[in-house]
C-alpha cells in the first residue's frame, strides 16, 4: 500500500484525528480514510459553490421554489411539520378565483357541513373603511391551514372555552 499524501487533508478535524492515529497500527489505513474524507468534503463545497451560483442567475420566485424543494427533498418532515385543516375547511372550501367586490358573501354546503365566509373591511390611512374582497385562492387555503394547525397546537378554541368538541380535529 502506497503512503498517503498527508497534505491533502486540510480540515482541522481530520487533521487531529490523523495527529491521533499516527505511530499506530493501520496508521496507513486511518490515513487513505482520512484523505478520501477531505476529498468529498471538497467535492460538496464545490457542488454547493455550483448550486449557488445557480440560485443567483434564477428570478426570485424560481429561486425559491427551487430551495423549497430541495429542503422537501431532502430533509426528513419533523412533527412541527405536520398541518391540519378542518373537514369543513377541507370539503366545502373557499373560492378559488377573486371574486368582485360587490359579492360580499360565499356560501357552500356538502351535506350536513357548511361555510360563509364574509368578506371584510380595512381601514385605510386617511381613516375610511375600505371594503375588502372575499378571501379566494392557495393563499387563502394556506392561511386557513396555518390558522387550524395553530389553534390544535395552542389548544385554542379562539377564546371560547364553552365550545365542548372545539379541539376534536
Amino acid at each position: 500500500m502506497t503512503r498517503a499524501d498527508e497534505s491533502l487533508i486540510r480540515d482541522i478535524d481530520l487533521r487531529e484525528r490523523l495527529e491521533e492515529a499516527r505511530g499506530k497500527f493501520a496508521f496507513d489505513i486511518v490515513a487513505h480514510s482520512l484523505v478520501s474524507q477531505q476529498q468529498k468534503r471538497d467535492e460538496a463545497v464545490a457542488g454547493n459553490a455550483q448550486r449557488n451560483a445557480e440560485l443567483a442567475t434564477m428570478p426570485r420566485d424560481t429561486r425559491r421554489r427551487a430551495t423549497i424543494r430541495e429542503i422537501i427533498e431532502t430533509k426528513p418532515p419533523a412533527i412541527g411539520d405536520v398541518r391540519h385543516i378542518h373537514s369543513v375547511l377541507a370539503v366545502c372550501g373557499l373560492p378559488y378565483n377573486r371574486q368582485p367586490l360587490d359579492v360580499r358573501r360565499f356560501e357552500r354546503s356538502q351535506g350536513q357541513m357548511s361555510l360563509v365566509a364574509n368578506a371584510g373591511e380595512l381601514q385605510s390611512p386617511n381613516g375610511t373603511w375600505e371594503p375588502q374582497p372575499l378571501p379566494f385562492g392557495p393563499k387563502a387555503r394556506l392561511l386557513m391551514m396555518h390558522l387550524c394547525s395553530e389553534a390544535i397546537r395552542q389548544k385554542s378554541c379562539g377564546g371560547d372555552r364553552r365550545q365542548p368538541n372545539c379541539l376534536r380535529p
